[in-house]
This record gives C-alpha cells, sequence and structure tokens, in this order.
C-alpha cells in the first residue's frame, strides 16, 4: 500500500467504511440517519456523523485521522427520471438532436476531412509492416498445455461457483494423491473429487 495513489487510498477507505457500516448494522448499532441509496450518499453521511474517526480494524497503511483526515465524499445528485413521450421516442429513435433541424446536419463528409472508415480504407497498413511474433509451433502448444482449463461462465448467476472451483480443480490437479485424501472429510467433497477424477480421465467434461 505504501506506492499507492491517493484514489486508490481513498477508494479502499471507502470500502472499510462500508464495512463498518454493514457490522454496525448486523449489531444493531448504526443509528437510523446513516443510511442512503447510493454508495457516495451513505458514505458521506458516514463520514459526517463520525468526523476523523477511523475504525480500529482497518490497516495502518490506509488509516485517516485528523493529522491525516480522509476526504469528504462528494454529493453527487442522480439524474432525474422522465417518461418520455411518444414524440421524444420517435425522436430518438430517429436519432434527431433536440433544437438541430435536419437540414443542419450535413449529409455529406466536409472536404478536406476524410471519416475514420474513409481512412481505414484509403490507408491500409502494408502488411510488411506488421510484425509476427516468430514462435516455434511446439512452443505455442507447451504454453497452452500450461494454461488452467476451468469452468465455463454463463447467464445460470454460477459465476461465484465457477471462479472457486476452477481454483480447487487446478490445485488438485497438481498433486491429485494428496488432495483426494485430504479432500475426504464430507460427502460433498467426496463427491467432488471423484467428478475430478472424472474430468481428468476425460470421462466427463466441466459444462455437463
Amino acid at each position: 500500500m505504501g506506492g499507492a495513489s491517493g484514489y486508490l487510498r481513498q477508494e479502499f477507505r471507502e470500502l472499510e467504511i462500508l464495512d463498518h457500516i454493514t457490522k454496525l448494522r448486523y449489531d444493531g448499532l448504526l443509528p437510523g440517519h446513516i443510511q442512503g441509496h447510493r454508495r457516495n450518499t451513505l458514505v458521506r453521511a458516514y463520514q459526517i456523523w463520525k468526523k476523523d474517526d477511523c475504525p480500529k480494524h482497518v490497516h495502518a497503511a490506509i488509516k485517516w485521522s485528523k493529522t491525516n483526515p480522509l476526504q469528504l465524499t462528494d454529493y453527487v445528485e442522480d439524474a432525474p427520471w422522465k417518461l418520455l413521450t411518444e414524440k421524444e421516442k420517435k425522436r430518438n429513435q430517429n436519432n434527431e438532436i433536440p433544437g438541430v433541424t435536419s437540414t443542419q446536419i450535413p449529409k455529406q463528409p466536409v472536404k478536406g476531412i476524410s471519416t475514420l472508415t474513409e481512412k481505414a480504407t484509403n490507408d491500409p497498413l502494408p502488411e510488411s509492416n506488421i510484425k509476427k511474433p516468430n514462435i516455434p509451433y511446439d512452443q505455442i502448444i507447451t504454453q497452452r498445455q500450461k494454461q488452467p482449463i476451468g469452468f465455463i461462465w454463463n447467464s445460470s448467476y454460477t459465476c461465484a461457483y465457477d471462479a472457486v472451483l476452477t481454483i480447487i480443480y487446478n490445485l488438485w490437479a497438481e498433486k491429485i494423491n494428496k488432495w483426494n485424501s485430504k479432500l475426504k472429510f464430507n460427502e460433498i467433497l467426496i463427491n467432488l473429487t471423484a467428478n475430478f477424477n472424472e474430468i481428468k480421465n476425460e470421462q466427463m467434461t466441466m459444462e455437463v
């Protein structure tokens, strides 16, 4: 943390505040006026309440005090909600700009100014200027074999399990006999290692 920027320290400090707010609320010690529907409003309410008082558990590298105060979080107004009329919906669909008529928007590119598409078409990068790494084929295969395999994330909200099980699987795969014996203390882990063995022996895949 010694070389962390001020922005990064501020981020960690605010996370510590949110963590402390959660603990106080769990213990039933959080005052009713400490509330907010957004992170910044919640942190700001805590800062106004506690001033420069820093929770005891905060690491020394990011502690704050009266001599090293924590910057008060800015109050940010939320963007107002508005129901669009049918006319406004159509205007948005047609990408019209309010207050600007279609005759004011040039349909043809301005002379002397090329668009990005034109520039890419007119000035192609010669293949001779593209440097391609000269990596032997067997080295590429070796690199791919060293990459840890893992579960595919999808939209079924299993990403937390996928991440943890990927780590456990790759640790297990390095020392199979060791982890097979150590992970026998409950039925869930016994089934897990059995499935890992089936994956290793290509009897099943990670995505069933």
